[in-house]
């Protein structure tokens, strides 16, 4: 996150997804493997072909692993965890234009 950040607005909007969301990740750890899936997709086109596969697969994995806890904690959305299951929507479709 500390280059993607900077694609993703200015400003407060940069500090937010610099600070404040891998923070939410350490209470909800599903933010921070979408955090890492995400950060990967760019990895792997960066790479060379050998390499690249292996990044696509790390990312896959990480993102694997937090939908199904994303899942989990869908139908018990509320005040304390709204923040977190909004800010992996927001993840899982970067996940897709990365």
């Amino acid at each position: 996150m500390t280059s993607t950040y900077t694609t993703l607005g200015d400003g407060l909007i940069q500090t937010m997804w610099r600070d404040n969301i891998p923070k939410l990740g350490f209470t909800y750890p599903f933010v921070l493997r979408l955090i890492l899936a995400m950060a990967g997709r760019p990895l792997q086109r960066l790479q060379p072909s050998e390499m690249s596969s292996h990044y696509a697969d790390i990312a896959k994995n990480h993102f694997a692993i937090a939908l199904p806890e994303i899942m989990h904690l869908l139908p018990h959305l509320n005040v304390e965890n709204c923040q977190a299951l909004y800010i992996s929507s927001i993840l899982i479709c970067l996940y897709f234009f990365f």
